[in-house]
């Protein structure tokens, strides 16, 4: 049987000092020390102090946005423009970096112009949220007036108010027994509408996690 030329024994090749031992060597090296000019060490300096990039769009202009460390990453993927990071939470829901696990943290920067501020709307667009929008609506004016009736007249004038309107057996039990549940739960409900409020209508960005000289 024929052997190939290419099948030759490990001995029989001729090994030179240069030759990368291994696969993964890059050219740079070799040709450094062949060519060991001038511009070698202008080379070595350009690649340590290369200027910081994004690591989402590759641009190092910080005019429309500030490049920021939102993470534990070190090297070329530690920083980012704050607005790159923004559009890319908002198309990928991923609230950590992919790379170190780091949650990404955020910091208010104070309220919007007051012409961008937005409408109080429902927490979803379920028919369940919906609902409570409008009947916590109601529930607040409803109650606003309680509260107007209790400063005006007093405690015991309105007390004596709606006694006359719902009487004192079962139903102004069962009156009272509704109105103090609708004030607990819309209650809740008007507390996270005004959470999700405040937080559309303020300027958040991500933490810089760079250590401040």
């Amino acid at each position: 049987m024929l052997r190939s030329p290419i099948a030759t024994s490990p001995k029989q090749l001729p090994k030179d000092a240069n030759t990368p031992t291994s696969a993964f060597a890059t050219p740079t090296a070799t040709s450094a020390r062949i060519l060991p000019t001038r511009g070698a060490s202008k080379v070595s300096t350009t690649t340590t102090d290369e200027k910081a990039l994004c690591r989402i769009c590759l641009d190092d202009s910080q005019e429309h946005s500030k490049l920021i460390c939102p993470c534990n990453c070190k090297g070329t993927v530690a920083r980012t423009h704050s607005a790159c990071l923004e559009k890319w939470v908002e198309v990928t829901h991923n609230t950590n970096c992919q790379i170190c696990g780091t949650d990404y943290e955020l910091e208010s920067y104070g309220w919007k112009k007051f012409r961008d501020w937005s409408y109080p709307r429902p927490l979803s667009n379920e028919w369940e949220d919906v609902l409570d929008f409008r009947c916590c609506i109601a529930w607040i004016i409803y109650f606003s007036r309680y509260v107007y009736m209790n400063a005006a007249y007093g405690t015991q004038e309105t007390n004596r108010q709606i006694a006359e309107a719902i009487g004192d057996g079962v139903f102004a039990k069962c009156w009272w027994f509704a109105f103090w549940m609708n004030m607990v739960y819309y209650g809740s409900i008007t507390v996270l509408l005004a959470d999700q409020w405040i937080t559309e209508n303020r300027v958040y960005r991500f933490r810089d996690r760079r250590q401040k000289k």
